[in-house]
């Protein structure tokens, strides 16, 4: 009995279906961690074991031929099922197998280690990764992540599993010598005195925050982009400027509370979504075991620590019910 050699290699594959997107050799190299020239590479291998031509080369930017839509259309159906397939055999016997979790910066240092700790019970194996929410986006959807906890829900993903954990209000951080702000007016003319303090451009927070600007009309004369909220609220706190947050982006400057003032935003209430979203349906026993862990959290150990960090903080999030 012989295997052909020409059976679909799954890793080109990836590689392909990313490239045909992007439409970029440099954004896909970025996307998996390779040189341009390896992807190049990887393509060429994977026309050389199918037979044909992918891309039309005579014509820039590069074209996909008929065989290359053929493989697109089918190509992602392909690389969902063989994804399902090996997680649900990895998923067979959770005590042994290696569960990649992402948690964006938003909950790293909250919901993060009390999860981790109570999952020891149920996975003796796993490792977490904690960045911004594009850059996780992208390691869950290229499966380097099994688990992910973010403001992105992935609504495009409809084979993905999701479970809403809590919303969360965007608040008005001021530094504590300024006059209160509680009508748009007054919003205005801070925004034209003070720095605005934002999140950088990979941010879900940075996106809302934009949102917010547009829906209130409110112009920015100067900005300050910072990567971690702990920088947010120091730099609020030392007078620098004035931020959009919510609550737990401002507990994770509790360091500098004491200088700030939290206001409602007037006129408007935004909120944003945490979410536990996983690709594999093979983790939905784990997925709905750390949604109900995580909501106990918030009751038992994160309202109460937000309380803590400024009077009444608790009261701007809440958890959902999406049963």
């Amino acid at each position: 009995m012989s295997i052909s050699s020409h059976l679909i290699d799954l890793d080109g594959l990836k590689v392909f279906l990313v490239f045909s997107s992007r439409k970029s050799m440099k954004k896909t190299a970025e996307h998996f961690g390779l040189t341009v020239s390896a992807v190049s590479q990887i393509i060429t291998n994977l026309e050389k074991q199918l037979g044909v031509q992918l891309f039309n080369r005579k014509v820039r930017p590069l074209e996909l031929t008929l065989a290359g839509r053929m493989l697109l259309n089918d190509g992602e159906i392909l690389l969902r099922n063989a994804y399902r397939l090996t997680d649900t055999l990895r998923t067979s016997n959770l005590e042994n197998i290696h569960l990649k979790i992402g948690f964006s910066e938003s909950i790293s240092h909250s919901l993060s280690p009390l999860l981790c700790g109570s999952l020891f019970n149920t996975v003796k194996n796993f490792s977490v990764q904690t960045a911004m929410t594009q850059t996780l986006k992208e390691k869950l959807e290229s499966r380097q992540l099994d688990i992910l906890i973010s403001p992105e829900s992935f609504d495009n993903e409809q084979s993905f599993f999701r479970r809403a954990l809590w919303s969360e209000r965007y608040l008005l951080v001021l530094p504590k010598n300024e006059k209160p702000v509680t009508q748009l007016k007054e919003l205005r003319n801070l925004a034209q005195r003070l720095a605005y303090i934002r999140y950088n451009v990979d941010s879900t927070d940075r996106v809302q925050s934009e949102r917010i600007f547009r829906k209130l009309n409110i112009e920015q004369t100067e900005s300050i982009g910072v990567e971690s909220s702990f920088t947010m609220v120091g730099l609020v706190a030392q007078g620098l400027g004035w931020a959009l947050m919510p609550a737990l982006g401002i507990w994770q400057g509790r360091h500098w509370t004491r200088e700030i003032q939290v206001l409602p935003i007037p006129t408007v209430n935004i909120e944003r979504t945490q979410w536990i979203v996983t690709p594999s349906k093979g983790f939905e026993m784990i997925v709905n075991q750390m949604h109900q862990l995580s909501l106990k959290f918030l009751d038992s150990h994160i309202k109460p620590w937000l309380d803590l960090t400024y009077s009444g903080l608790s009261e701007h999030i809440r958890s959902i019910s999406d049963s």
